[in-house]
């Protein structure tokens, strides 16, 4: 199905008809890469652009990668008349290298270059939830132990549908 382009006028933010165009929001992110677990994949997204023409690279202490390295989704169309491009690159998971990326467009009065954080600690988030829900494990466990041994020594058990309760006698 082809459109034309004078269709899709109305659906463009306003921004878009002034000539300056749309700056792109740009997002570096990374995650566990899925071919090796030793590795993250580093993705540059820059969205929301107008026009089509850009320039985006992933840099590696400012210089840029190879493109060999790189796997990029080439351009895309949004639904409202802008843009979009995403290039990933596999890294090792203890580079202490810095990663950046650079982007430059027309509506841009200078390029835009972005940093990308690591993490302090590649697996603290994963062992700090392990640890709170292993102690929260640990609590509730104790809790039901003391609760079964308090009622058994009030001996407040009695047999109800077949089955030993808990029974309080004490007065509200």
């Amino acid at each position: 199905m082809i459109v034309h382009r004078d269709r899709l006028a109305p659906y463009r933010p306003k921004l878009l008809d002034t000539g300056d165009g749309a700056p792109p929001a740009v997002h570096l992110f990374a995650k566990k890469s899925v071919r090796d677990s030793r590795k993250l994949t580093l993705t540059c997204l820059i969205t929301g652009f107008y026009p089509k023409n850009v320039k985006m690279s992933l840099r590696k202490f400012g210089t840029s990668l190879p493109e060999r390295l790189i796997t990029s989704s080439g351009i895309r169309p949004n639904d409202d008349g802008t843009y979009q491009l995403r290039e990933s690159v596999e890294i090792s998971g203890d580079d202490p290298a810095d990663y950046y990326c650079y982007v430059s467009h027309s509506s841009l009065t200078e390029p835009e270059i972005k940093k990308w954080v690591k993490p302090k600690t590649g697996a603290a988030p994963a062992l700090n939830g392990g640890v709170v829900g292993g102690v929260i494990v640990i609590l509730l466990s104790l809790l039901g132990v003391f609760s079964v041994l308090r009622c058994k020594r009030r001996r407040r058990w009695r047999r109800w549908n077949g089955k030993y309760k808990c029974f309080s006698t004490d007065s509200v």
